[in-house]
């Protein structure tokens, strides 16, 4: 599990090259994705 947001962005650079195996990939992503904007506290 990642613990700050560059082990999470390296996370989802891994699920994103592996996404082809995944079903619903863009809706088990987002939530985690999202974490990465900005205004997110």
């Amino acid at each position: 599990m990642p613990k700050n947001q560059t082990e999470l962005r390296q996370w989802l650079g891994l699920a994103n090259y592996l996404h082809k195996y995944t079903k619903d990939y863009a809706g088990l992503i987002q939530p985690m994705s999202s974490l990465l904007k900005k205004d997110v506290a």
